[in-house]
Formats: structure tokens, C-alpha cells, sequence
């Protein structure tokens, strides 16, 4: 199953109504955006937030929230520190911008633990809560993740650069956690 670029970009603004006003989170490109993106897919993406972002989208869809709080714990002390607090700003400007779905308790539960401390609120466990909630496939998921990224670390009117950024990083993920990260 390939997703092009529109359903990637379209299923990105459904996980993240804010995207456009969003900004750079973890990626930030420099004046070699490219090499830039290979590094952060690299250092980033393959090694810390691929597993995480396997296991983040598994407990959101068996609804197991505390487990997700505390792998959102745990991504807090994997991220170098900046990182970190960024992907925990823009996940809380989430939270706190996005109504949960009728019916879809996971949204509410999580958003309590973050206000009392047991969750930290990353862009990447509000986006897989959003992704479940949403029923959207996980390679698509992985591939609007990836876009949300690519989109506020690129200048956005390069689509031919993003699209190209989005499909390296997806072809980067190794085969052996998270197969399903392969066919986006």
C-alpha cells in the first residue's frame, strides 16, 4: 500500500488541525535541507521515534492509556533536550486545541495525566491517540508524522522537496520493529 504525497499531506491536517500554523518541531532544516533531513531521519527518526512511534500507535489503539503515558515519559529522557521540550509544546498545543472525537474517552483520559504530571503530551502520542481515534492506517499515520516534521522544517512551497523527504525517511525504517512503517 503506497500513499502519495495529497492523502499523506490531507491525513496530516486531519491529525493535526493546527499543522499550518504548527512550525519547525523536531526537524529544522538549515541551509542544506536535504542533508539536514538525513541526518535528523538518521540520528532521530530511525533510531528513537520509529519504536515509539510503533508502540505509541499500538496502545492508542488498544486504548491502553497509562502505558502510553509512560512510553510518552520515556520518549522525554530518548530526545536530545531541545527536541524534547518542542515536540512537548507543540503535543500540548495540540491537546489543548483539539476536542476529543464523541465516544473516544483515550483523548480526555491523557489530557488528565498530562495536567497532573504522568504524561509529558509529545506531538508524536497526540498524533498516534489522533491516528487510532481517526482509524487511520498506521503507514499513514507514520507518513503524516513525518510530513508534520518535513512541513514546518522545510519552507512548505518546496512540495517536490517535502514529498521527497517524507519517502527517504519512510524508506530509512528498519524492517524488524516496524514493518508497517515500510509501506507508506
Amino acid at each position: 500500500m503506497h500513499h502519495g504525497l495529497a492523502e499523506i499531506a490531507q491525513a496530516a491536517h486531519l491529525l493535526n488541525p493546527a499543522l499550518d500554523a504548527q512550525g519547525g518541531v523536531m526537524f529544522r532544516a538549515t541551509s542544506a535541507p536535504k542533508s539536514a533531513w538525513r541526518e535528523w531521519t538518521a540520528q532521530i527518526w530511525v533510531p528513537i521515534l520509529v519504536p515509539v512511534f510503533s508502540r505509541a500507535l499500538r496502545f492508542s489503539r488498544e486504548k491502553c492509556v497509562r502505558e502510553l503515558a509512560t512510553l510518552d515519559l520515556e520518549l522525554m529522557q530518548q530526545l536530545p533536550a531541545e527536541m524534547g521540550v518542542a515536540s512537548q509544546a507543540a503535543g500540548r498545543r495540540l491537546f489543548a486545541a483539539a476536542p476529543a472525537l464523541q465516544g473516544e474517552r483515550s483523548w480526555e483520559k491523557f489530557r488528565q495525566l498530562i495536567e497532573v504530571g504522568n504524561a509529558t503530551g509529545h506531538l508524536l502520542t497526540a498524533h498516534a491517540l489522533r491516528a487510532a481515534a481517526f482509524h487511520v492506517a498506521d503507514p499513514l499515520a507514520a507518513g503524516a508524522y513525518l510530513y508534520q516534521e518535513a512541513m514546518g522544517g522545510l519552507f512548505p512551497s518546496y512540495p517536490r522537496l517535502l514529498g521527497d523527504c517524507v519517502e527517504s525517511a519512510m524508506r530509512a525504517c528498519p524492517t524488524e520493529p516496524s514493518e508497517f512503517l515500510r509501506v507508506a
